[in-house]
């Protein structure tokens, strides 16, 4: 639905759409499963599992050879996700991606909990931490 106000006159006389979201209930696919159950599911098997850690030690040695290391690149190294790397930390998967984003600055005991979690020097984490290279 579109709808053109009145020229207000911080527009400067130009005209102001209005764009208002509109939600539609669509009904899921047949057989629709959500992520998150599916793959907790499929990691029941340990020989699965194992091919999924692989593949996420894979990501971290192709995906950063030759960048800055990150937080993301030490936790894929071990082969974990972000939930399970969260659950080590005691923390929530939330927390972890924000971390990773480089979109909030852990406190001093946040830091010494992912070293030791992750087995690096505390002045590792700070270094990709403090860089851009913790946004990637």
């Amino acid at each position: 639905m579109r709808r053109t106000l009145a020229a207000v006159p911080e527009t400067r006389g130009a005209p102001v759409v209005v764009l208002e979201p509109i939600a539609i209930k669509a009904p899921l696919p047949s057989g629709f499963e959500d992520i998150d159950p599916l793959v907790e599911r499929i990691q029941t098997d340990p020989e699965t599992q194992q091919a999924i850690a692989a593949g996420r030690r894979a990501v971290a040695e192709h995906h950063y050879a030759g960048s800055p290391r990150t937080l993301s690149y030490y936790r894929l190294q071990r082969g974990w996700s972000q939930k399970e790397f969260a659950a080590l930390l005691g923390t929530s998967q939330s927390y972890v991606a924000r971390l990773e984003a480089g979109s909030i600055d852990p406190q001093v005991s946040t830091v010494k909990r992912l070293a030791a979690v992750l087995g690096v020097e505390p002045i590792a984490v700070l270094d990709v931490i403090g860089s851009k290279a913790s946004r990637s």
